[in-house]
């Protein structure tokens, strides 16, 4: 359960800080309110990063349901197989992503101008969540960062596309191993279970799950995706803003890196003059395919790339329901087509691949475009900080996030920055609960089917993917051995 933090301090120099003489007006010509009103709100921003006082004023204005769905859809790119998504609460068009740039950011701009901040660039950051989490866990995941990273002078803008692959990893294997997980045998046991849980995966859903999430990203910027249209509107909104100071960043988990392999080149390609910063944590993307895509990026319209990820040894302490070991690791072992295809998020794979070990200074020469952090690095180092310790924990953990955002803006201590806390556990509680409200689930095995029918693939293996499973009476006969010497099972 999670403290009550104190709130943290505004950063002094937002408080002296005189209004700027220039102010950039974008590309927006709707009337805005008077600028004492708009510091006002901006102040009331500032602290919204408390989570605890966002959802009291929510409340207090009629109710944070609505006040969720309002805010996500300011920031939020909701995607489907590769297409903006028109079903459910937050829904996506080429109009609502207009609105994020014709409207959107340019009110939130002048609120900055406004406050005494208009020396700085206009800074945007594109983050791409993993499969670990479910939609609703994603978008409650932004709702509850949002006004940190404001606070911090970054809009950020989600793409959620394509959700609860670890949710549905963990439910195909959670029915008859968590007494497997409580024996807390040695390694050489726990290697001989994965074994088991890796055939599992590779043979039901979870491997046809993440060849259609991989599907999926790559659908979202060819020919009529959605990820296709919103980089051409960012283009022209890049363009629209040329001249004022404009920074574009890229905040990345788990397997949002193979998202952005295929829509970073795109938009850089087509009008996006470039991106400022890469930050990578616990990527999920095949060396290959990195090598592919962004590689020869790195330093070539991508100016910096930052992954964060785990040591060797953390990796193998991590599990996924049953499975001993990290995400990462169950990819690399059992849901790529090859068994231990090497994974960018992998000491292991980095360290083995020359040409990615040499862009990221890990061959003894110095760092040509990017760098490494590894988890956990020593305390109070700031801008070079990641102390998550699970592969889901980069994106909730605050050392790591504190210095995405000092890296962004170019600064080195904390102190420089609204520090990200966690929020106290009353508050999650209030706006885990108005989650539930607002996004509802449907079952595991529908996840299942409908990326079957989604992607084309036949998830009961033969016949219509349609049927509801095979029909007739059947039984089954589990034999096995209860009195191993050295870990005897029990029950």
């Amino acid at each position: 359960m999670a403290k009550k933090a104190a709130q943290p301090k505004r950063p002094a120099a937002a408080a002296k800080r005189p209004p700027s003489k220039k102010q950039p007006s974008g590309n927006s010509s709707k009337a805005q309110p008077p600028a004492d009103s708009i510091a006002a709100e901006f102040d009331e921003e500032i602290a919204s990063y408390d989570l605890g006082r966002s959802i009291a004023r929510a409340e207090s204005r009629g109710g944070l349901d609505q006040t969720l769905l309002e805010q996500l859809q300011r920031h939020v790119v909701n995607l489907t197989a590769g297409k903006y998504s028109t079903d459910g609460h937050i829904q996506t068009d080429s109009q609502s992503v207009a609105a994020i740039f014709n409207d959107h950011i340019p009110a939130w701009r002048q609120q900055r101008v406004a406050a005494g901040f208009g020396d700085e660039p206009l800074r945007i950051v594109l983050y791409a969540h993993g499969g670990l989490t479910s939609e609703k866990n994603g978008l409650l995941n932004a709702f509850k960062q949002l006004g940190w990273w404001k606070a911090n002078g970054i809009y950020p803008i989600w793409f959620v596309w394509e959700t609860g692959f670890l949710e549905s990893v963990w439910q195909t294997f959670q029915g008859s191993t968590r007494e497997v997980r409580a024996l807390e045998a040695p390694r050489g046991w726990t290697d001989v279970t994965d074994r088991i849980w890796e055939s599992v995966a590779r043979r039901l859903g979870p491997k046809l799950l993440w060849s259609g999430m991989k599907r999926s990203a790559q659908l979202s910027f060819a020919a009529g995706g959605g990820g296709r249209d919103f980089a051409g509107q960012l283009a022209q909104f890049c363009q629209a803003w040329s001249a004022s100071p404009l920074e574009l960043h890229a905040a990345i988990h788990s397997a949002g890196s193979i998202f952005f392999a295929h829509g970073l080149p795109y938009m850089l390609d087509n009008g996006v003059p470039n991106i400022r910063g890469l930050h990578l944590m616990a990527p999920a993307i095949r060396n290959d395919l990195f090598r592919r895509r962004l590689l020869d990026r790195m330093n070539n319209g991508i100016d910096w790339t930052t992954i964060y990820t785990m040591r060797r040894n953390l990796e193998l302490d991590d599990s996924v329901g049953p499975y001993g070991k990290s995400l990462l690791y169950l990819i690399h072992y059992a849901l790529e087509d090859d068994r231990e295809t090497p994974i960018l998020g992998l000491e292991e794979s980095l360290r083995r691949d020359t040409a990615i070990a040499t862009k990221f200074g890990l061959r003894g020469t110095s760092n040509q475009a990017g760098d490494v952090l590894w988890s956990k690095t020593p305390r109070d180092t700031d801008r070079n900080s990641t102390r998550a310790t699970s592969h889901g924990d980069f994106d909730n953990d605050p050392t790591t996030l504190n210095s995405i955002v000092l890296r962004i803006k170019g600064l080195s201590n904390q102190s420089e920055i609204v520090p990200y806390v966690e929020p106290s556990s009353r508050a999650f509680h209030s706006l885990e609960a108005a989650a539930d409200r607002v996004f509802l689930r449907e079952p595991f095995m529908g996840d299942v089917v409908m990326a079957s029918q989604q992607y084309g693939f036949n998830y009961y293996g033969s016949g219509d993917a349609n049927r509801s499973g095979p029909s007739g009476g059947r039984k089954a006969l589990c034999i096995g051995i209860d009195t191993y010497p050295e870990s005897p099972l029990a029950g």
